[in-house]
């Protein structure tokens, strides 16, 4: 019975661990360290004022159309040709999961440097940072995917 309990905190211990690598380093990037840095809002927002950077927002249309970082060039496929790739990406989506997915995918094909915004917009909002509708106005709209992640969006108004 001893040993039993000294195995589960073991368990529950490594899955901790886990659980924050995951989250420092992404879905899919928790073992591949090399060319990702995920980085939180405000670290984004004062990296884009100092550097020349390529804004992407892998996001479906709808949910660009609602909100998005001024300057920030909506993701499809053919964009990838026209990229640079000596040239610094910063990519985001809502919550981190679809950019980090396409940042491995970006690193794999040989880009440089690619930041990834380790909250997404909602992270971004939550920072009280700004952001732009279609119309180039101001906005405090984020699109979630629906109502159960609406409570992740703590500053903003959630659109689904």
């Amino acid at each position: 019975m001893k040993r039993a309990k000294y195995i589960l905190s073991f368990l529950v211990l490594a899955l901790v661990i886990t659980s924050y690598q995951v989250y420092q380093r992404g879905y899919f990037t928790v073992l591949n360290l090399e060319r990702i840095e995920r980085i939180k809002s405000k670290t984004a927002q004062s990296l884009l004022s100092e550097k020349e950077f390529t804004l992407l927002d892998i996001r479906e249309g709808y949910e660009f159309d609602v909100s998005h970082i001024k300057g920030a060039v909506r993701f499809d496929e053919s964009v990838i040709d026209n990229l640079d790739k000596e040239k610094p990406l910063m990519l985001y989506c809502t919550m981190g999961l679809r950019s980090n997915k396409l940042a491995k995918r970006l690193q794999k094909e040989g880009f440089k440097s690619i930041y990834e915004l380790k909250s997404g917009l909602i992270g971004w909002s939550n920072s009280e940072l700004p952001m732009v509708n279609s119309n180039n106005e101001v906005t405090k709209e984020v699109h979630v995917y629906n109502r159960y992640f609406k409570p992740f969006l703590r500053k903003g108004t959630p659109v689904f």
